[in-house]
């Protein structure tokens, strides 16, 4: 792979330049992409994403300013979750494993998806999945994420309004 501290920047530029700062998570599995966003704007929510069963997840972002620890579905634990969140950081877990109802049961702040139209609207918001269709989130249409907001408190208890990690959130 090529590291291109450039794509940092300029990925800050346009945060700044659509007035996105407190609306937007960057997530990594960089380390030190994520420290040169934290430096380039502190004011930047950032998480770090890894894929493994850990013994202590938070040795992982020991001296790294990063405000979720974004694990993979796949292997998280309530455990996990309870010990993230007791640390002060957000829980936002992704990956390929989406049984919502467990995740949100568990307490995580938000839910990462590289592809919105693989959620199970229907099972998260009750009657919302047509509203989510028409608004194109089910066919992966990216304007649709702004327009999640509309779905209110559902899409917030998920994390999937503007400015959620995942959803909305960006990787470095």
């Amino acid at each position: 792979p090529v590291f291109n501290p450039q794509l940092d920047e300029a990925t800050v530029a346009l945060i700044h330049d659509f007035g996105l700062v407190d609306e937007v998570v960057l997530t990594s599995f960089d380390q030190f992409a994520l420290q040169r966003v934290k430096q380039l704007e502190p004011r930047l929510a950032t998480g770090f994403i890894y894929i493994a069963r850990l013994l202590n997840p938070l040795a992982q972002v020991s001296g790294l300013a990063v405000d979720a620890l974004c694990p993979a579905t796949d292997f998280l634990t309530l455990e996990e979750v309870r010990l993230i969140q007791s640390a002060g950081y957000a829980c936002s877990p992704g990956g390929f494993w989406w049984y919502y109802p467990t995740l949100l049961a568990w307490g995580v702040d938000s839910i990462s998806s590289n592809n919105p139209a693989a959620v199970q609207w229907e099972e998260l918001l009750p009657g919302d999945g047509e509203r989510a269709d028409e608004w194109g989130i089910l066919r992966g249409d990216a304007g649709a994420l702004g327009r999640v907001a509309a779905l209110g408190e559902g899409a917030d208890a998920v994390g999937v309004r503007a400015g959620a990690h995942g959803a909305v959130g960006g990787a470095v």
